[in-house]
């Protein structure tokens, strides 16, 4: 999704906000210089070119305090000529703009416990959401590039609209590469989402004599009513299949394997963090993974059985 970021852009944002952030001495003038002039910003995010994600945020404080960056780059006789650039100033905005989109659908495929069904409903969501950027852009409507439209108000060149539009394309595009073995399995997704509502000729032929047995119980279509109005988590619904519907059960689990990681990632490297303080006596690689395991799964153990099972010393 990177690919999105045009270089020549992100080369001076990253070249400026390093030197502001490198040196301690130059961090701290900066701070003061902003406090001096009453801004509502009090730091820049330091450019971080492993997480492309980590641009988006660069981007958004690099623009709303581009005239401050400025006056401070002047006074250290390290002028950035490309904010007197109408055309790079429109490329900076556009890029912060579609950063935010970006970091938008981030967030939601972020969240715990998401399904595979919900991710890809989000992915295919901002999909459309490109195409509908696309058509609007070409019509000069910048409702949703807010960054765009500041600049537009103030700019004495036209919005370059084909640029855009191009820029867009190429995110399209890789959006749809990325996700091009998801689309070749959507029969299957679609079937696990919702059995009652998918169409026997159209599944693989292993599942189609059990889908049918399945949509026509109305004791199973009312218990799916009623995990999916109450909102349960829809493996609940798998788990009370009988045996009578052995491949479907095996297709739900295989699916259901399939979930985001990002946040069980991010939550083991937080606790990875906690636990490798400088205060611990002792952590080998048997008590991190250990650790690491009960901080970050779900189960709740039942100390009170075990107590039980465990037999006492008996002194003799």
């Amino acid at each position: 999704m990177c690919t999105v970021y045009s270089e020549h852009v992100m080369n001076i944002v990253t070249k400026t906000v390093n030197f502001i952030r490198s040196h301690g001495l130059k961090h701290r003038q900066f701070i003061e210089f902003l406090n001096e002039i009453e801004s509502e910003h009090k730091d820049v995010l330091y450019h971080n070119q492993v997480r492309w994600l980590s641009r988006g945020k660069v981007l958004k404080r690099f623009f709303d305090l581009r005239q401050e960056i400025q006056i401070f780059m002047i006074e250290k006789n390290k002028p950035v000529e490309e904010f007197e650039n109408e055309q790079w100033m429109y490329d900076l905005a556009f890029l912060t703009d579609i950063s935010a989109h970006l970091n938008e659908l981030n967030l939601k495929l972020q969240k715990q416990s998401k399904t595979i069904f919900e991710l890809i409903s989000d992915v295919k969501s901002f999909e459309i959401k490109l195409q509908l950027f696309k058509n609007q852009i070409l019509k000069q409507n910048l409702l949703h590039f807010k960054t765009c439209q500041e600049i537009k108000q103030n700019s004495l060149i036209d919005v370059p609209t084909n640029h855009f539009v191009s820029m867009l394309e190429q995110l399209s595009k890789e959006f749809e590469n990325r996700f091009q073995d998801f689309k070749s399995h959507m029969t299957s997704f679609r079937l696990i989402e919702n059995p009652f509502l998918s169409d026997e000729n159209n599944v693989h032929e292993t599942v189609q004599l059990e889908l049918i047995d399945l949509k026509t119980n109305n004791h199973l279509k009312d218990l799916y009513k009623d995990i999916t109005d109450k909102n349960t988590d829809l493996i609940h619904f798998y788990k009370t299949l009988t045996d009578d519907f052995p491949k479907i059960k095996e297709l739900s689990m295989r699916i259901f394997t399939l979930f985001g990681s990002t946040y069980i990632c991010e939550q083991t490297f937080s606790r990875m963090n906690y636990v490798k303080c400088s205060e611990r006596s002792r952590l080998t690689d048997e008590h991190l993974h250990s650790l690491l395991r009960i901080g970050v799964t779900h189960f709740t153990p039942n100390i009170e059985r075990f107590v039980k099972e465990k037999q006492a010393q008996i002194s003799h």
